[in-house]
């Protein structure tokens, strides 16, 4: 965790600091951003945007940087700490990361990579005299990462979320980073688990219409009251409606 300070952190991957770097290290070898983009196989604004300090490489483009002016990665980077980290990710052996150095690193990663910080965040073990870690320190931890992984993968994370807290409002900020599918199937296994239609409300709006219709199908098997749908009803189609009501016909 970092220590709480009034200094102003100095980031670990500044792009500005990274771009003035590979301008220094294209123009060492006579080489125009044309010509590099072509050697990179990128737009020509990619690399405008790089040596501008609006956007950065991701890892591997990096250590390709690396190789094609024949620097170090130590001299792209120019901070030990983010030589360390990209080295160890480019190895498939991301580091637990402090969320401002996640935040950071998190655009520079490709999906696999990213991935692997997640997976890494949700299995690493704690040491026998830590406290679990909570359902806050791992938001805190992988927010940054959300928009890199996949669908599946961020599914599981909120699957490990509602572990920890059992609810389902604490997941609401991965939502838009999962599949309609995933979320339905969240929402179906909370009900099972509750038989509380609240519950679920959060999740309806990120679900898909057929999973609500399922939902609102065991709300009326279990307790045959249409009122208990109410917080279903925006959610569910016209079809589906009139299907529920024709099953409450004697």
């Amino acid at each position: 965790m970092v220590s709480p300070s009034n200094e102003k952190r100095e980031p670990t991957f500044s792009m500005e600091r990274i771009g003035r770097q590979i301008m220094f290290a294209r123009k060492k070898k006579g080489m125009t951003q044309m010509e590099l983009a072509d050697r990179m196989g990128i737009s020509f604004q990619a690399v405008s945007n790089w040596e501008r300090g609006l956007s950065c490489p991701d890892i591997a483009k990096l250590f390709e940087l690396s190789g094609l002016f024949d620097v170090s990665i130590d001299e792209l980077l120019g901070n030990p700490r983010a030589v360390q980290i990209a080295t160890e990710v480019m190895e498939g052996a991301p580091p637990a990361l402090p969320a401002e150095e996640l935040a950071e690193v998190a655009p520079l990663l490709g999906q696999k990579q990213a991935e692997q910080v997640i997976q890494t965040s949700l299995s690493r073990k704690q040491e026998p005299e830590q406290p679990p870690v909570s359902a806050k320190e791992l938001m805190d931890a992988i927010s940054p990462l959300l928009p890199f992984a996949s669908e599946k993968v961020v599914a599981e994370f909120a699957r490990e979320i509602l572990k920890k807290t059992e609810d389902p409002a604490q997941i609401e900020p991965l939502l838009f980073y999962m599949s309609r599918r995933d979320v339905g199937d969240i929402a179906k296994e909370v009900f099972r688990e509750t038989k509380d239609a609240k519950q679920v409300e959060p999740l309806l709006f990120y679900s898909n219409e057929k999973d609500v219709a399922d939902i609102a199908r065991e709300i009326l098997k279990e307790t045959r009251d249409p009122a208990q749908l109410e917080p279903l009803l925006f959610h569910l189609s016209e079809s589906d409606v009139n299907d529920l009501l024709r099953s409450l016909l004697p």
